[in-house]
């Protein structure tokens, strides 16, 4: 938690980082590869769309989700997952917002 946490804020860049979501799937390919492997598979999808957001998004909550049906509720990486998909759903509130108003600018 303290990489993706310390990649999102680091304090050498005046705690403006990147979002989080390559250091979350680098730390999570170890604690739960098969739950990653689902979001992976999610986010590929979101990635349909063209915009980076939302297949970054549409990964982040389906972690958390895939983690309780593959792993259980009650164990602590189910917890870390959810907690850390929130804060990449945080980091990515400007993108958010330009989603709604129609202004993300799509990939390719």
């Amino acid at each position: 938690g303290a990489a993706i946490v310390g990649h999102i804020y680091p304090l050498y860049l005046g705690f403006k980082g990147g979002k989080g979501v390559a250091t979350s799937a680098g730390a999570f390919l170890i604690l739960m590869p098969w739950a990653l492997l689902v979001a992976l598979l999610f986010f590929l999808f979101g990635l349909s769309s063209r915009y980076m957001a939302i297949g970054s998004i549409s990964g982040a909550l389906a972690l958390p989700i895939s983690s309780i049906f593959i792993y259980g509720a009650d164990k602590p990486p189910t917890l870390a997952a959810l907690l850390l998909a929130l804060l990449v759903i945080y980091s990515h509130r400007s993108n958010i917002k330009r989603l709604v108003a129609g202004e993300e600018h799509r990939f390719f």
